[in-house]
């Protein structure tokens, strides 16, 4: 009967014995768990005192928690971690606000130059020149001899200077080319003729100028800063002056023809008693720049006005504070086809600029005059000329002449009937 009962699911000795199973089992894991604590305290060597039951049922309790406690602090710690992207949000933040409000002002004091548009394809640059010069920027310097009273768009260069910036190395070259070289360029009419490149400003402005240098010298010239006399005597005064090395033969031209161009520029000419290192001011720098008749000549007079850039880039780089003084004068009266980006890209290097190099072209030329009885430079040969300019400037031992610039050397060879020079450098 008993068996019967236990059969069919009696409810009271099936409660027993499931009540006294779990008893049982929690005796003999607390028995166990007692044990474990007590042979613990006996191998302590720490000295403490023997806990209580309670306090060891506290202990052991207190363990599970202590175990979730150190993951909290796990979390905590990557959490805190969490923190730095935050962080680095902010500052990239920061870094852009300062970054624009820069940028916002250079573009304001950039927007101050007399600024023209000016579309690539008219520089003439031929593609495989293009090719071979990437990573050179040259750039376009021209002094021109506007007078008060003289349109912008008619006036002569007194003086070309291309700046070639290695974009590699920072370096800078300054390359001065003779106002009287003869060179192919497009007449008002845009005609092709051989004639003075100072005469291709006056028949198509800078952007001529440079088609010229670029189809002659193979360059890549497609950017330009353009001054006159008044802007160059501008500059200097806005930076205190500059420190030029007067030589003999230059004193007699300086204060000859320093009243003339102190009368073209609204200013004093102040005379000029000594030669050697001397601070000169702005209308005794743009004379410094002009004068050629008994000293030097032509290449006498770029060479001068090359000093005068290097001259002006280390003051500006001595006293950064002066260029604001500068940006307000003197923009204004630069024409230039550069933009606030082509600008910020350049000064870093300006600011830390190394002129590496400076050169005069041409390197070899006939001088004298021809049968219209004018004075040219006549580059011997163009072909031999520009070959030791990409080695000198752009480090090419294995120039080769592009079809333009091959047209041009046997179209200046055709019409003079000169291949051997009078002169060199």
């Amino acid at each position: 009967m008993r068996s019967d009962k236990y059969r069919n699911g009696s409810d009271k000795k099936p409660k027993e014995i499931r009540k006294q199973s779990k008893k049982d089992t929690m005796s003999e894991d607390f028995l166990a768990e007692f044990r474990n604590i007590d042979n613990k305290g006996q191998n302590d060597n720490s000295g403490s005192y023997a806990k209580t039951g309670t306090e060891k049922e506290t202990s052991e309790k207190r363990k599970p928690h202590q175990k979730k406690k150190s993951k909290i602090k796990t979390d905590g710690g990557k959490k805190k971690k969490r923190i730095w992207p935050k962080v680095l949000v902010i500052l990239l933040v920061l870094i852009g606000v300062c970054a624009a409000g820069a940028y916002y002002f250079i573009d304001t004091q950039l927007s101050k130059f007399d600024y023209v548009e000016t579309d690539y394809e008219e520089f003439g640059i031929d593609e495989g020149v293009a090719e071979k010069l990437d990573g050179y920027r040259n750039i376009a310097i021209l002094g021109t001899d506007e007078r008060q009273g003289e349109s912008e768009d008619t006036a002569r260069t007194d003086a070309i200077i291309i700046a070639t910036v290695n974009e590699s190395t920072g370096d800078i070259t300054l390359t001065s080319i003779m106002r009287d070289s003869y060179l192919l360029m497009d007449n008002r009419y845009g005609e092709s003729i051989l004639d003075k490149a100072t005469h291709a400003h006056a028949f198509g402005g800078p952007v001529n100028t440079c088609k010229m240098l670029n189809q002659s010298l193979d360059l890549n010239i497609s950017e330009f800063l353009v001054m006159d006399w008044v802007s160059v005597a501008d500059t200097v005064d806005a930076l205190g002056g500059i420190t030029i090395d007067v030589q003999e033969n230059e004193l007699a031209d300086l204060n000859k023809w320093g009243p003339e161009t102190a009368a073209n520029t609204g200013r004093e000419w102040t005379e000029i008693t000594s030669t050697g290192e001397q601070r000169l001011d702005g209308v005794q720098a743009a004379t410094y720049c002009r004068i050629r008749k008994t000293s030097g000549g032509d290449p006498g007079r770029t060479e001068r006005m090359k000093k005068v850039v290097m001259a002006v880039l280390a003051e500006a780089k001595s006293h950064p504070t002066k260029i604001t003084s500068v940006t307000d004068s003197v923009l204004p009266e630069i024409r230039t086809n550069m933009n606030t980006s082509a600008f910020t890209s350049l000064i870093p290097k300006l600011l830390d600029f190394n002129i590496s190099k400076s050169v005069g072209y041409p390197f070899n030329y006939w001088g004298g005059i021809m049968d219209d009885g004018i004075w040219y430079a006549v580059p011997t040969t163009l072909e031999e000329n520009n070959a030791r300019l990409h080695e000198e400037v752009f480090g090419d031992t294995d120039y080769q002449m592009s079809n333009k610039a091959a047209e041009i050397n046997q179209k200046i060879i055709n019409e003079t009937g000169i291949t051997e020079g009078t002169d060199s450098e």
